[in-house]
């Protein structure tokens, strides 16, 4: 049985297999080494818990370069949990196992971290102290001036006990919160001109959590100016840990936008952020005409509620991959699951920039509830689903502009299921590309298309019929939150 190289040496680590050869020393970084500190809220929910550690360790096994050090710090609590620095030799170059055996100390003490949940009151789940964070790393975990990268792993929105400063129910701090000093406001910057110069954070926020286009526009922009103010670079602030990460590891640099404190908002005050309505009362986009699928049925028009983003998105890459918007799905992939009144759930997925690959096979794997079979490949028909359509290959860029009939892999839901009670998994069977494998998942429920992209790193090599029962440690696998992505749109 072939698995990857990084889920053996996990398992092995896990199971207390591989003794832990002695580390270098946790110094900071010599010249000409990256320094990255993953700064991650201790109060994640399970889900994203095992995402952060997904993403972190997959970084120190097959994204850093020798020499190179990644530090784990607490957001809350500004503990550092640990600091793993690559071994020198060319035996760790391109070795996973020989990394997972020289830091078993380290990646223990990262998992126990991802691994364990900490109480706390729900108005602090997801919370990183920011600012806090960011001062600590840049005062106290370089040396002076050393250019670090920052890992952000968290929710967006600030939040402390006193409450004074929270970012809840859509408030964000107006621009003369970061004009003014750090005693009078926790985003203040004017006494720390210059404390970030050489650090570039990534924001990983998680969720799509944000009231509005506004909201969300508001909050990146306090972040970039926040950090800008200190002669640092935000350079990425993304939903998607893959995205994130993927752009750390490619050693993104650039600022997300570059923007200057309003003159005129000159008042110390936590300020809601107003919505924008737009008037598309004469735009007919939601109505899709629907023909009949037997001879004595009747054509039938059925109104949708489609996502608000009608042109295709992209996939965790650059490459310009063209997806079909939500109205070409609904032509092309479920007028049958609609006119039968049913859900639906699909995936479609390419190497990374588009490609088309044989050997390259993602299984979808959804639990209709907590007490249903799981419906796959091996299972096709259960009570509340069935599984129409597995792909064994990654389709390309033509996958997305062809019939999603023939490139889908598909599972039909009955109109009763409870989507928030379903579980969806995805395996990464095969990859035999060694190449980063991207896609879309795509849901259809009540008369809504809603849709988001996965990502496989390319240090994942697929698991060939492994059942993991620790999914959410393995590498090959993804977990699709469908509470999230319907709350989204």
């Amino acid at each position: 049985m072939k698995t990857s190289k990084i889920k053996s040496a996990l398992a092995a680590i896990v199971a207390g297999i591989l003794p832990s050869a002695p580390l270098h020393a946790a110094q900071p970084a010599a010249d000409g080494h990256r320094q990255v500190i993953v700064v991650s809220s201790p109060y994640l929910p399970k889900a994203n818990r095992e995402v952060g550690y997904r993403e972190t360790t997959g970084l120190v096994l097959d994204g850093l370069n020798l020499g190179d050090t990644l530090t784990l710090l607490d957001g809350v609590r500004l503990d550092v949990v640990t600091q793993i620095t690559i071994p020198e030799g060319e035996v760790f170059r391109k070795n996973p196992n020989a990394r997972a055996r020289a830091m078993a100390s380290g990646l223990a003490e990262l998992r126990q971290f991802f691994a364990t949940e900490v109480a706390h009151p729900p108005e602090m789940e997801g919370v990183i102290h920011v600012p806090q964070a960011l001062a600590l790393c840049a005062t106290h975990l370089r040396k002076p001036k050393q250019p670090i990268t920052v890992i952000l792993f968290g929710k967006a929105f600030y939040a402390d006990a006193d409450g004074v400063f929270n970012m809840v129910n859509g408030y964000v701090p107006s621009d003369e919160h970061v004009r003014v000093s750090s005693r009078q406001s926790v985003y203040g910057t004017t006494d720390k001109r210059g404390a970030l110069q050489g650090v570039t954070a990534h924001y990983a926020y998680l969720h799509e959590a944000f009231e509005h286009a506004e909201h969300r526009d508001a909050v990146s922009r306090l972040w970039s100016l926040f950090v800008q103010n200190q002669q640092g670079t935000l350079a990425s602030f993304a939903a998607s840990p893959a995205v994130v990460f993927r752009r750390v590891r490619d050693g993104a640099q650039e600022p997300i936008m570059d923007v200057k404190l309003d003159e005129n908002d000159r008042e110390l005050v936590m300020r809601r952020v107003k919505h924008v309505p737009v008037d598309t009362s004469s735009t007919q986009t939601n109505r899709v005409r629907i023909g009949s699928t037997s001879k004595n049925q009747p054509s039938a028009e059925v109104s949708l509620v489609v996502a608000p983003h009608l042109r295709p998105i992209t996939l965790p890459t650059n490459a310009s991959v063209m997806i079909p918007t939500n109205s070409e799905i609904v032509t092309l992939v479920i007028p049958n699951t609609i006119q039968a009144g049913k859900q639906g759930i699909a995936i479609v997925w390419s190497v990374q920039g588009g490609k088309n690959r044989q050997g390259v096979d993602v299984d979808l794997h959804v639990k209709p509830s907590k007490s249903a079979v799981e419906l796959f490949y091996q299972n096709k028909e259960a009570p509340g689903g069935t599984y129409l359509r597995d792909i064994v290959h990654a389709g390309g860029e033509e996958a997305y502009s062809e019939s999603p009939r023939a490139s889908f892999e598909y599972v039909e839901l009955d109109a009763d299921v409870s989507l928030r009670d379903t579980s969806v998994w995805l395996d990464l069977y095969r990859n035999d590309s060694r190449e980063a494998v991207q896609g879309i998942i795509i849901v259809v429920t009540g008369g809504r298309v809603v849709q988001d992209t996965f990502e496989f790193p390319a240090s994942s090599a697929g698991d060939q019929r492994s059942q993991a029962a620790q999914r959410g440690m393995d590498p090959n696998w993804v977990h699709i939150n469908l509470c999230t992505l319907l709350d989204r749109e």
